[in-house]
């Protein structure tokens, strides 16, 4: 699922700062959080690539949770920078936030988001500095709606 729309804002979330995440029939999840955080991503313009692929198996259908994200250098601070520099390790889910207002929940405790976090520096004087943060999994679901 592709929102051509953008996103307004995506916020990286931990598995082991989850206490609750079911998923419902009609493919909404419900979550808590074990502590109060938030830590939303300070997206560039236009510099977030999130959605779920479908690729039809044997087994049946598997969806390939994938996102590419660009980040204001100017809003990343080193308290960020530590945390996002986990992600190799720790495994977490995104909680997107379309232009719409709908919430979609990519990965999930079972098939956590992995990757990678780097800065880059640009190629010519004209490019601007950022930070790129790049995670994926193959979950046996779509993207899920954040039911509140």
């Amino acid at each position: 699922m592709n929102n051509l729309g953008g996103y307004k804002s995506v916020e990286l979330v931990f598995i082991d700062e989850l206490s609750y995440f079911a998923v419902t029939s009609s493919s909404g999840v419900y979550l808590r959080k074990s502590k109060d955080t938030q830590r939303l991503l300070p997206l560039r313009q236009s510099g977030a690539s999130v959605d779920a692929t479908p690729k039809n198996e044997s087994s049946g259908t598997l969806y390939t949770h994938k996102a590419i994200i660009s980040l204001l250098s100017a809003g990343v601070d080193k308290r960020l920078i530590a945390e996002l520099e986990q992600v190799a390790a720790r495994g977490s889910i995104l909680i997107a936030t379309t232009n719409n207002n709908e919430k979609r929940i990519f990965g999930n405790p079972n098939s956590p988001l992995f990757g990678t976090f780097a800065e880059i520096p640009g190629e010519k004087p004209s490019d601007f500095r950022h930070y790129e943060l790049s995670i994926s999994a193959t979950c046996i679901h779509p993207a899920l709606t954040l039911t509140e």
